[in-house]
């Protein structure tokens, strides 16, 4: 009987994992974006966040936790521009387009206003160090300007920095979802999230969020 009860567990875990799997990689809208899991015991449970909703992302947190291969896993087989953000980073999204240097981005920010227009499939804007290229003000003027009216036109912005303090973020309430991943000030979280989490001390790949829910997960793996 003991043993036959093992096997029976043995079983159950593998039907649930494999169930778990096709949970996992099953077909979602092109507006979900599917950042990391919460453990339910044996279980990993999707943490979705839908672009309709909560249009707009602000990821948080020091270098090597999780930010990149989060995205990573988040915009596959999206449509995506990749602005500030160099060859050798985020190298598993696929796209033609990548724009540098502060005039280029400039000129790009203002063509896509010039002409805007609703995109079928939905656009996102992924910019790395975007609180750092935000020194220049012209810059930060289309960022804002695109914050505001890109969900009419199906213009998603995914903004990725590495420390949240109220001064660098001055329009973060125009992300509609944000992450935070470790940081080194627990006023950070705050800052970032709009709460402050009972647990500050987080791992590797390890993050709070704020979209139409609160929460903890992890990322995936690629």
């Amino acid at each position: 009987m003991i043993v036959r009860s093992i096997l029976l567990t043995v079983d159950l875990i593998a039907l649930v994992h494999c169930n778990n799997k096709r949970l996992e990689y099953k077909n979602i809208s092109e507006y979900q974006l599917r950042i990391g899991y919460r453990n339910n015991l044996i279980l990993k449970q999707p943490i979705l966040v839908d672009m309709r909703v909560t249009p707009h992302i602000f990821v948080c947190g020091l270098s090597g936790n999780g930010k990149t291969k989060m995205i990573e896993y988040a915009l596959r087989d999206k449509k995506v521009v990749l602005i500030n953000v160099f060859e050798d980073d985020l190298k598993n999204i696929n796209t033609s387009r990548r724009i540098n240097g502060n005039d280029n981005i400039l000129k790009y920010f203002n063509n896509l206003l010039k002409s805007i227009k609703r995109h079928e499939i939905p656009l996102y804007l992924v910019i790395d160090e975007m609180l750092v290229l935000c020194m220049d003000k012209a810059i930060t003027k289309v960022i804002m300007d695109v914050l505001a009216v890109g969900r009419h036109y199906n213009i998603y912005i995914i903004g990725i920095a590495q420390i949240g303090t109220k001064e660098s973020i001055k329009f973060k309430d125009l992300f509609n979802a944000r992450v935070c991943f470790r940081q080194v000030e627990e006023s950070s979280y705050r800052t970032v999230l709009g709460y402050s989490p009972e647990n500050t001390k987080l791992k590797k790949r390890e993050f709070y969020y704020y979209s139409d829910n609160v929460g903890r997960g992890k990322t995936y793996t690629i």
